[in-house]
C-alpha cells in the first residue's frame, strides 16, 4: 500500500484555511470497540445541494471514520466527505452518464484517498464496488453464502461466495438490547479485515438505531413508507424489525451452498472523477454490471442494500 499523504494534503482542509470542511466531530462510540475513535466530517453548507435528503437517524455528517488513532479516524472521515463532495457535483452534471450515475445514482463504487499515486484510491473503489455488487447479486439469488461457525439468528457472520477471487465480502448482524437487529457489511482482501470493517459499520448502525429510539418522533412504519426519507434510512429501519430480519434470515438459509453459475460481471466504469476535491485527494469510481437494478428503486425499502 502506498504512502498516505493525509497530514500534508489535509493541512488546509478546513474552511478557515479556504478548504471544504466546516468542522469535525470526534468521540468514542461507547459501544463495542470502545477504544476506537469515531470522527464525523461536515462539508460547508454551500457544497451540499438542496436535493440532498437529510437523515432522520444518522448524524447527517458527510464523512465518517473509525480508528484506534484519533488522527487516522479524522483523515478517513475527511476522505469520505471529499468523496461525497465529488458525488454531489458529478451525479447531476454533464459527466453523470460517464461515471454511471444514470444507473447507480449513489456513492457505490466510489473512494477517495490522498496518495502519492492514484492506485490506492482505485484499490479502495474496487473493494467498495465488489462489496456492493456481491450483496446485491446475493439478494437477487445469484450468489451463495457460507455461514461462519457460531452464527445463529441472534448474531453471526456470513461470507458471500463471489467470482472475485481474493476478495472477501461479509455481512455481520447482531440483536441489540431493544430487540432490533443491526447489520454491517464490507469487502477486503482478507477475511479478518472484512469482518473488522463490517463490525465498524454494524456499530454505527447500532448508534443510529439507539438514536432513533431516543430522538425520532415519527412512527417507524411512517418512516419506512415515506419516500421523502432517505432510502437507506428506510431500509435500515425495516431490516432492523422482526419482519425485515425474518426476510433476511430466509435469504441466508436458502442461499447457503446454493448451486450457482458464477462469472465475472462486465465492468461499466473505471476512472478518476476530477474536480476541485482533487487538490486534496484522488476520487475514483468503479462499477460492475448488475443483473437487475431493483436495489436503486425508491419503492423497494425491502431490498437488502443500505
Amino acid at each position: 500500500m502506498e504512502i498516505n499523504l493525509s497530514p500534508f494534503k489535509y493541512r488546509n482542509i478546513f474552511n478557515t484555511d479556504g478548504g471544504p470542511i466546516l468542522r469535525l466531530n470526534v468521540f468514542h462510540p461507547n459501544i463495542r470497540q470502545k477504544n476506537d475513535y469515531e470522527a464525523v466530517a461536515f462539508l460547508l453548507p454551500s457544497l451540499v445541494p438542496k436535493w440532498h435528503k437529510k437523515s432522520s437517524i444518522y448524524n447527517n455528517g458527510h464523512g465518517n471514520g473509525t480508528h484506534r488513532l484519533r488522527n487516522v479516524a479524522c483523515y478517513i472521515a475527511i476522505s469520505e466527505a471529499l468523496e461525497r463532495w465529488a458525488y454531489f457535483n458529478v451525479c447531476v452534471g454533464k459527466e453523470a452518464v460517464k461515471f454511471g450515475f444514470d444507473i447507480e445514482p449513489n456513492t457505490s463504487g466510489m473512494a477517495a484517498f490522498p496518495g502519492v499515486t492514484k492506485s490506492s484510491a482505485r484499490i479502495r473503489a474496487n473493494w467498495e464496488t465488489v462489496e456492493r455488487w456481491s450483496i446485491v447479486e446475493w439478494w437477487n439469488n445469484l450468489l451463495q453464502c457460507e455461514l461462519l461457525p457460531g452464527s445463529n439468528r441472534r448474531s453471526g457472520t456470513l461470507c458471500i461466495t463471489s467470482p472475485f477471487k481474493n476478495f472477501y465480502t461479509v455481512i455481520t448482524w447482531a440483536t441489540i438490547l431493544s430487540g432490533e437487529v443491526s447489520y454491517g457489511f464490507a469487502s477486503a482482501d482478507n477475511p479478518k479485515k472484512s469482518i473488522r470493517k463490517a463490525c465498524i459499520e454494524q456499530n454505527r448502525n447500532i448508534l443510529a438505531l439507539n438514536r432513533l429510539k431516543k430522538d425520532v418522533p415519527l412512527p417507524l412504519k411512517k418512516i419506512i413508507i415515506d419516500k421523502k426519507q432517505p432510502l437507506f434510512d428506510r431500509r435500515l429501519i425495516f431490516f432492523a424489525s422482526k419482519e425485515g430480519f425474518d426476510m433476511f434470515w430466509e435469504k441466508v438459509v436458502s442461499s447457503v451452498k446454493m448451486p450457482v453459475d458464477m462469472k465475472l460481471p462486465d465492468k461499466l466504469v473505471d476512472g478518476e472523477i476530477i474536480g476541485p476535491w482533487s487538490k486534496y485527494a484522488t476520487v475514483w469510481r468503479i462499477l460492475y454490471k448488475h443483473a437487475s437494478y431493483e436495489h436503486v428503486n425508491e419503492l423497494r425499502y425491502d431490498f437488502f442494500m443500505f
